[in-house]
């Protein structure tokens, strides 16, 4: 998952980059800003959450054994966009089936045929996705999987009943053979600008992260060609060396080893969990091009100090909760959702404009706020559970929702995979009960 990492453990830094934000706008994960509010609240982050797992069709019981490479892990899922309770779900497989949300539960509407050729060996396999913000009319989907053990994909597809159509190279990602499966794709989504923005690891390879010839350990903003039968890009507009076209055109930041999970919140700012080592994790933050993280070595100033970074043997962190899996020996941190308000808010305002994150092995989930300039201003837990690998919100009801990947190594063999509802622990309603 974005490279196991080995033993490491958190330091809270609040000390973070004061810069204004260089792209304003919100993410196609949370809901568009001007329709819901992410204004956080005098009583940020005081609640407690709980889990309520879904009756979901074809969900694994776990994600598989180790040597056949966890191929059933639940790796993301999306909300469909003009589908009210309608979501895909990816699994580490290759697999994309469509439900819809019913009750407690939710019904299989089909499984999508059309993607072929994904490598699942270790961290590889397809693991992340974005619904294009037209999608309500032009039906295109990318997503971001390994075609082999040191390679891997950005793709576009058009989503027409049960298949994909059209598949369509965006970018590709190669390390040349060097490394191996770990620490390839990350998240993906689109800004207010339309633009397509994707976190990617340097495939266990070291030097390429600060190699500007090489998409690998970046982060990286691009416009797709949304044109049939055309693939590849466009340099995004403001990104540091977007007159470079090419891959030096695509990079706005750099220096990541192994950047699984991140966010684009309502202010603009980027937010990326990065395994920087086997001894330590990160929370890192972008609001401008250019930023250099550091990975591997980051040589004559210029690097970006973490805004959160958790070392081995002191983790403040564990212990907090009622359910803190202190046993646990990996460390992969994840950055979930933000939290807004569209109306129909399910948290008495303790999780708007709240940006999540969290522990994949240890399992807790802390909720954080960050000022107007970037200075974390609270960060507490708000609860406790595993290998989780995906958070979006549902619109149509006001919740949010989780993939729990499932069975993994690293003292977490006995997880399960599941689709929760997340509650307030005081919520007992029919829906999280």
């Amino acid at each position: 998952m974005g490279g196991a990492g080995g033993n490491s453990d958190p330091q809270p830094n609040d000390a973070g980059p004061g810069d204004a934000p260089s792209n304003p706008g919100s993410d196609a994960n949370p809901p568009a800003s001007g329709v819901c509010d992410y204004t956080p609240k005098a009583n940020a982050t005081q609640i407690k959450l709980k889990f309520k797992k879904l009756n979901v069709p074809g969900v694994p019981t776990n994600a598989g054994a180790r040597g056949g490479g966890y191929a059933n892990g639940l790796t993301e899922f999306r909300f469909v966009p003009g589908a009210p309770n309608e979501f895909l779900m990816l699994q580490k497989s290759g697999r994309i089936t469509h439900y819809r949300l019913e009750g407690n539960g939710a019904t299989m509407v089909g499984a999508l045929s059309g993607l072929s050729g994904v490598e699942t060996n270790e961290d590889c396999g397809l693991l992340s996705m974005a619904f294009d913000p037209d999608f309500t009319t032009n039906r295109l989907i990318y997503v971001g999987y390994c075609t082999g053990n040191t390679a891997s994909q950005l793709r576009r597809f058009k989503w027409e009943g049960t298949s994909l159509s059209d598949g369509q190279n965006i970018i590709t990602f190669n390390s040349g053979g060097a490394g191996r499966s770990w620490h390839s794709v990350g998240s993906m989504g689109f800004d207010s600008a339309k633009n397509l923005w994707m976190l990617h690891g340097e495939f266990n390879s070291g030097n390429p992260a600060q190699e500007l010839g090489s998409s690998l350990g970046k982060l990286i903003r691009v416009v797709p060609n949304r044109t049939a039968g055309m693939g590849g890009f466009q340099p995004a507009e403001g990104n540091p060396m977007a007159g470079a076209g090419g891959t030096r055109g695509a990079l706005y930041a750099w220096g990541l080893r192994s950047p699984w999970r991140g966010w684009l919140d309502a202010r603009g700012r980027y937010i990326v969990g990065d395994v920087q080592n086997t001894n330590n994790e990160e929370v890192n933050i972008a609001t401008q091009g250019g930023r250099n993280f550091g990975h591997p070595s980051c040589n004559g100033g210029g690097c970006t100090n973490a805004l959160i970074r958790w070392d081995n043997g002191n983790d403040p962190y564990l212990g907090q909760g009622d359910e803190a899996k202190e046993g646990r020996q990996g460390r992969v941190v994840w950055i979930g959702a933000q939290y807004g308000d569209c109306g129909n808010d399910k948290y008495s305002g303790a999780l708007t404009g709240v940006q999540l994150f969290g522990d994949f092995f240890t399992g807790w989930v802390r909720g954080m706020v960050l000022d107007e300039s970037n200075n974390k201003t609270k960060d507490a837990h708000l609860g406790t559970l595993g290998t989780i690998s995906s958070w979006d919100q549902n619109k149509a009801d006001g919740y949010l929702y989780l993939a729990k990947f499932g069975q993994y190594h690293q003292g977490a063999d006995s997880e399960q995979s599941g689709f929760y509802r997340v509650c307030q622990d005081t919520d007992n309603s029919p829906a999280c009960m």
